[in-house]
């Protein structure tokens, strides 16, 4: 899951950034692909902005949490899941989380 807090001009504008929808995307790809999956208590370099769009943007990281929103674990006919959120982090907040 991903929650975006809009700003004053986005709310204006009305339309979302779209920037979020294509982290998600490859973070996607990359499971697909690689089979290799996100759990809370992971981190991962970006390699770059997670934001393309905000070329200000410092968070060049994600770490993936328990979505507190949500509830874990969910049943379906494919079987159990859980809800992981991502949030971005910067670079000085991952070397952080890898040493701890």
């Amino acid at each position: 899951t991903f929650r975006l807090m809009a700003s004053p001009a986005e709310l204006a504008e009305g339309e979302p950034p779209y920037w979020p929808m294509n982290l998600l995307q490859n973070m996607a790809r990359y499971v697909f692909e690689t089979g290799n999956r996100f759990a809370p208590g992971h981190h991962t370099n970006a390699n770059g902005p997670i934001a393309l769009e905000d070329s200000g943007t410092k968070l060049t990281a994600l770490a993936f949490a328990a979505d507190p929103r949500l509830p874990e674990p969910v049943e379906s006919p494919f079987g159990k899941f859980r809800f992981v959120q991502v949030g971005g982090i910067t670079a000085d907040e991952l070397d952080a989380m890898r040493r701890w």
